[in-house]
């Protein structure tokens, strides 16, 4: 029995012909820096998983990136405040 399989193909001289594909990933030859793995067709990685693959990270949303890096701040910036919450002995024992 054999698995799913796809392809992808791209018309070259009025014939279409399959795309070549190192490593699995599709590159395009129309939009540039669009590629993906062909494995993720059925993976489907969340976008969290995606921002920091170099594979994705060129087309991955600004916004997404934005609130992302604003997160993680305001993460950092708690973790900040709590050590020194901390220090003066001003949070509860763990």
């Amino acid at each position: 029995e054999r698995g799913i399989e796809t392809e992808f193909y791209g018309l070259r001289k009025g014939v279409y012909e399959p795309l070549p594909r190192p490593d699995g990933i599709i590159r395009s030859e129309v939009l540039p820096g669009f590629q993906f793995r062909i494995q993720d067709l059925y993976d489907q990685p969340a976008p969290p998983q995606m921002i920091n693959d170099p594979i994705y990270s060129g087309f991955i949303s600004p916004l997404y990136r934005q609130e992302r890096l604003r997160a993680e701040r305001a993460e950092a910036r708690a973790e900040q405040y709590a050590a020194l919450l901390k220090k003066a002995g001003l949070l509860p024992p763990e």
